[in-house]
Order: structure tokens, then sequence, then C-alpha cells
């Protein structure tokens, strides 16, 4: 088969890429950056496959399959969805778990969405990334070319990203080897979670791949297995315990969702980490070869191989780090961080009350989400 991968450089499409590798198929994958690859069935095309410009000359010649891991606003997929059905002959796309509402059963693909049962005006106008992928979903929907294939993961987990809440590893990670306090929010310690690894998201994603009877269908690719945030950070602390010889500090903040709107993600707490998110697989589990690995075997493995092997962190927050630090009486020495502007945003964010004057002013709108 011929296959193009959109955006094949994430830890899910590396995990792809690195099977299909080991496959016949001529698989082409989109990179802003520069790539190389051993294989020869492996061709790296650089470009940005945002801009129309070059996904035209990317679907010049027609694909057996597209793999879509690109994150689009509502306009843009607009422009492009029809041109990328018309391009092959099946349309794999990367949604999202947390389109889902908020349920006390099990999730399956067919539970309700939020895009469909919120009565939350503001949301609705919100650039939310679970309101779009769900806007987009009905775009393939309401095609009569059924040749797309949706597929939703949650959150997912491998020795390079490690998730706690909304925080990615440079929040609490990056903080934990510093020797300084984590935070985290007590209101949803005791929510349910699914974490998943992504390399078991991306051998499902290759088990749908070239499949006719899975056009017009939607699989929601996540573990089977679940527990409370609360239970995420104990494993976490017991691996970091292991492997550092230090003991993981966790302040629970008793407001989680002020700092949640402080900091930028509000509607991702409120919509998705406020709820229980347990999901049934079945589907996939059905016609997928794939064991998912449970969460406490995983997660363990993949921090102990980051902290022993790897230790690379992307940007750190300096406005996060001083927030955090505000909320656990520490101060962070100013040699840590390297440039001088750097420094100055640190020292404003952790000694001005800008912080305390902006969660006063949005003390109103979170009350309707505290219970």
């Amino acid at each position: 088969m011929r296959i193009l991968i959109l955006g094949g450089t994430g830890a899910m499409g590396v995990a792809l890429v690195k099977l299909l590798s080991e496959s016949n198929n001529q698989v082409y994958v989109t990179s802003r950056s520069h790539h190389t690859s051993s294989n020869d069935n492996i061709h790296y095309l650089q470009g940005n496959a945002l801009q129309l410009d070059f996904l035209n000359r990317c679907l010049k010649s027609r694909f057996d399959v597209i793999v879509d891991f690109m994150v689009y606003e509502i306009e843009q997929f607009k422009e492009r969805y029809e041109q990328l059905l018309n391009s092959t002959n099946q349309y794999i796309f990367l949604s999202s778990a947390k389109v889902f509402s908020e349920s006390k059963k099990k999730l399956n693909e067919k539970s309700p969405r939020l895009l469909d049962t919120t009565q939350d005006q503001d949301f609705l106008k919100d650039e939310d990334y679970a309101l779009y992928k769900a806007i987009e979903e009905n775009l393939l929907i309401e095609q009569p070319n059924h040749n797309w294939t949706i597929i939703r993961p949650y959150i997912t987990y491998s020795n390079q990203r490690l998730q706690l809440g909304t925080f990615e590893k440079e929040r609490w990670l990056y903080r934990a080897l510093q020797g300084r306090t984590v935070i985290f929010s007590e209101d949803i310690a005791d929510k349910y979670t699914t974490l998943t690894y992504g390399a078991d998201v991306a051998n499902s994603i290759f088990d749908l791949m070239g499949k006719q009877e899975f056009l017009g269908e939607s699989f929601n690719l996540t573990s089977a297995s679940s527990m409370t945030w609360r239970e995420v950070i104990g494993i976490y602390q017991s691996a970091f315990e292991e492997v550092t010889g230090q003991k993981m500090k966790v302040k629970y903040l008793p407001e989680g969702v002020t700092p949640s709107y402080l900091l930028g993600y509000f509607y991702q707490y409120v919509y998705d980490r406020r709820f229980d998110r347990i999901f049934d697989n079945s589907k996939i589990q059905s016609v997928s070869s794939i064991e998912y690995e449970k969460m406490d075997i995983g997660l363990q493995r993949c921090l102990r191989e980051f902290i022993l092997q790897h230790r690379q962190f992307t940007k750190i927050d300096w406005k996060f780090e001083a927030y955090a630090d505000l909320r656990t009486g520490q101060i962070t020495s100013l040699t840590e961080i390297k440039s001088f502007r750097e420094k100055m945003r640190y020292l404003y964010y952790r000694f001005t009350p800008i912080f305390a004057y902006r969660a006063h002013k949005v003390r109103n709108l979170l009350r309707k989400f505290i219970n």
C-alpha cells in the first residue's frame, strides 16, 4: 500500500512509522523538520501540512491510506477534508475521546458527546480542542463518501510523554527532579482516568489500516484499565523514589479550577479532567490483536526510562514555575533560569500579587463549576 502520514513525528506517529518500516508498504511522512530514514520504504516530506500549498503537493498522487495526526482549526479542516477524502481509499482521522460528555457508565463509541449535550454557551463559543474534533467528526459523517475511519485515543503516554492531570512532564516531573514540590488539584485527585501507552494506540491504528470493513466506523483507542489521579501520583512517586532515591513531594490545592483558568487550560479541566474517564474498548479489541498495557506497569516503566535514559524537557514555563513556587512557599534559584527575560518573568509572577488579583476577578465565573 501507499500510505501518507500527516504529522507523523509525534509520539503515536513515530510508533506507527516504526511498525510500518517493518512492512512492505511505501510510507510517506510529513514533518516540519528534516528527517531521514535508513529504510527504503520510509520517505519523509519536509513541510507544514497545515499549509495548503504543501498539502496539495503531497496529494498530487493517490494513496491507499492517509493517517491524519494534524490538529486543525475548523475553517482549516473545511478547506481540505473533501480533498483528503478524494485522495485516498481510507482516511483515518485522529479525533479524541475528550469529545465525550460526563458519564457514570463506561464510555463507548456511541456515548453522548459534549458538543451535543452541553448548555454552556460560553464553552460552545470557545476554541476548545474537544469541540473542534467533534465538529470535524460531523463534517466527515455528513459526507456521502464514507471512506473515513475516526479514531479516538485519550491521554497517551510514553517514555517521552508523562502526564499528570492537565500537566505535561515539564510542569510536574521537572519540578520533582529539581527537588521542588509538585502541585495538584484536590478536586480531581479522586476522579478516574485512563492513560494508554502510545505504542499500543499505534498498533491499533496499524490493524485498522487498509480494511474496507472499518470504513464509516469510529473506534475508541484506549486501555480498559483505569485508576484515580491520586493512584497515578502514587505510581509516579514509587517509581521516582526507586530511581532517584528521593521522595517526590506533592501539595494538593483545594481550588484547582482557579490555576486552570489562570494558566490557560480552563475548559480542558472543567469539561474533561473533572469527569470520570473510564472506557469500554471492546470494539477495538474485537478487531485488533493488541493487548493494551496495564497503566501501573506502563507508567512505572516509562518514568524509569525517562529518568535513567532521557531527562530531556521542552521549554520550561517560568510563569507556571512562579505560580507553583508561590503556592508551595518555595523560590527557584535564578541560576537555574537561563535567559534574562525569563528571569524577569519568573520574578514578576513570583513576587507580585497578579495571580491573586486575577483569581479574585474570575471567582464568580468559576463558582458554577465548583460543587
